[in-house]
Parts: structure tokens; sequence; C-alpha cells
């Protein structure tokens, strides 16, 4: 039996994503077996030993210099008896340790690795933040440079009472010197525009709305976003930025999964029409059924009435370019994966 993790994620809520088959690569077989989602919630990691003194909110690698590092962000305000202002952490191999920067933030949603203009490698930062560089700012968006140095993105969110941002994805188009970085959250204006909870940077000047789509369409109700590659890392298709939330019945039907690759907006699968993915969609990771066996990468989704209310969770067929539910098997405490936020 061949298995894999596909993902990994800390938080209030918890899945994990393992999808197994025994074909061999090249081989036929039947096809592979429903993934199984493990279930956890209401995970706490207070009191124990070198972890953090609340909620852990997000998770990434970033390499500061050397090497990959977890680093984690939330609501903590200490980490192993150490005060955390900026709310972020990384593993020494050993412990957490916080990031002590001049930053202070109320709380860390989002985190996502990336090029930073000029080459280095950067930690997106997104939530809530009271301080960076020494200075009061109603920034939502920092970058954590490898040099150390944090820089606040240029640009202002607002629209809301209490504007934050709470997914970040990045890809880095063919031929860019830095990262795209496209984030979602809780508010209504970019800089005096429109924004619908969606906006983007492209490493030059401010942050900006995403481009309208082809039709005029709007993107409905945006929950989250995050990078994915259609055919798999060895696959010919650059990665694009999956834009996930509530897919729109009128005036024009459209998927509850937009795909963005910088330049223009796709939906992702038929829409109004067989294997359409309706519904809203709170969760999105990867993953490869069956290892280097035939079948492709897949996309899976967690949410609520997706595809006319047939299931809570639907995964992608690249060949055919339709949804379709799944069953999967569940372990854990509990298999609700309806009240699941986040996936990474």
């Amino acid at each position: 039996m061949r298995s894999a993790m596909n993902t990994f994620v800390i938080g209030a809520a918890t899945l994990v994503c393992c999808a197994a088959n025994e074909a061999e690569a090249g081989g036929g077989g039947p096809p592979p077996p429903p993934p199984v989602f493990a279930c956890a919630e209401g995970i706490s990691t207070v009191g124990l030993p070198g972890f953090p003194n609340d909620e852990v909110r997000s998770v990434a690698l970033f390499d500061d210099g050397d090497g990959p590092v977890l680093y984690i962000g939330g609501l903590f305000s200490e980490v192993d008896g150490q005060e955390a202002p900026l709310k972020v952490a990384r593993s020494n191999g050993a412990t957490f340790v916080p990031v002590l920067q001049e930053a202070s933030a109320d709380v860390v949603y989002a985190l996502a690795e990336g090029r930073y203009p000029g080459g280095e490698r950067a930690l997106y930062i997104g939530g809530e933040f009271l301080q960076v560089g020494g200075l009061n700012v109603g920034s939502r968006l920092i970058a954590l440079r490898q040099n150390g140095q944090i820089d606040a993105i240029p640009g202002s969110i607002g629209g809301v009472k209490s504007p934050n941002v709470q997914s970040i994805a990045t890809i880095e188009p063919f031929g860019q010197q830095e990262a795209l970085v496209v984030f979602t959250g809780d508010f209504e204006m970019v800089d005096g525009a429109p924004a619908r909870g969606v906006a983007e940077w492209n490493g030059s000047g401010s942050i900006a709305p995403l481009p309208p789509t082809p039709n005029g369409q709007s993107l409905g109700t945006v929950r989250g976003c995050a990078a994915i590659d259609l055919d798999g890392p060895d696959g010919p298709l650059d990665p694009v930025i999956a834009i996930f939330g509530t897919a729109q019945l009128e005036p024009e039907f459209t998927s509850a999964v937009r795909i963005y690759d910088g330049v223009e907006h796709t939906e992702l699968g038929p829409v109004g029409d067989a294997g359409w993915l309706s519904g809203t969609v709170r969760a999105i990771a990867q993953g490869d059924p069956d290892g280097p066996g035939p079948f492709p990468w897949t996309v899976y989704v967690a949410g609520n009435n997706l595809m006319g209310g047939a299931g809570s969770l639907a995964q992608y067929n690249a060949t055919t370019g339709e949804w379709s539910v799944i069953t999967p098997t569940y372990v854990g405490p509990f298999a609700n994966p309806v009240r699941l936020d986040t996936l990474a």
C-alpha cells in the first residue's frame, strides 16, 4: 500500500488528507480509493513545553537563510515562556521561539512564502498589525525578508469595521522577478477602490484589486485562496491561484472555485451544468491519489451544499474537467468537514 500525506494544518480545526492506492507506476488497476480525512477540533497546545499559549492559525515553511524552517502564527502572546508581540514563531528543531522584530500584531491569520523584489525570499504575513518598524500603522500585510527586515506592503484595505487579511497565496509567473501575492479577507475596499475581499500585490507599487473577470462577473463571496498546480509539480503547467468561496447563481452562473494566473480569471470546471461546483467552498487542498501511479493530481475541496447539496467534499478531475462529490473514510474525534475553514 502506497500512501502520502497531502495536507497538514494546525489550528482550531485540523484536517489531514491521505490518499493511497495499490497501483504501481504505469500500471492500470482500479481507480484510486476515496481519500482518508483525519479530522480533529479544539486542539490546544496550552501548557505543553515549547508551544504557544493560545491558538495557532497558520503554518508555513520559510527559508530564512538556513534552509526551510517551520513558522507558525496566530493569537498567542507567548511561546515557551517568551513574549511574542508579532504573534509569529519559528522552530529551532527542539522548540518554537518567537520572531522578535520591531513589529506587533493583534492576530496573525495567514503565512505564505514567496519571492520578494530583488530576488530574496520573504515570509508574507497577514492579519491585524499594530506596529511595524516602530511606527503605528494600519497595515494588514507585511513581509519578513531573509535579511531579517520587516516591511509593510504599501496600500490599505477598508470598507468594514475591522479589516483583515485571512489567507495568502503566492506564485511566481514565468519571467517575473518576484512573487505575485494574492490575499483575501474581510475588506471591501483597496486604496479606495472596490475589492470584494480579494486583492493582489505584484511586487511594485501598492496593493490593488484583482482585475475584472473577462465577462464582468462578480467574484461572489470570497472565502480564501491557495496556490495550486493542476498537473502536479512535474507537469508543464505553471501554478495558479485558486480563489474559492460561494458560487453565484444569478445574473450568471459561476463556479465556487476560480483560478487566476496574474492576468485573467478562469472558472475551474463547467458552470450551470453537469460537473458544476456549486455551493460554498471553505477549504482547498491538492494531492496525488496514487503516488507515482497513472492517476493525475487532484484538487480536493470541503464546504457546504456542494453540487446542489450532494455532499460536503468534492474533487476535480483534470482529465474530464469536471467536479464530483466524494465519500471519504473518516478517522479522528469527529467527522464534520463542513466546519473546516483552512487547508494548507
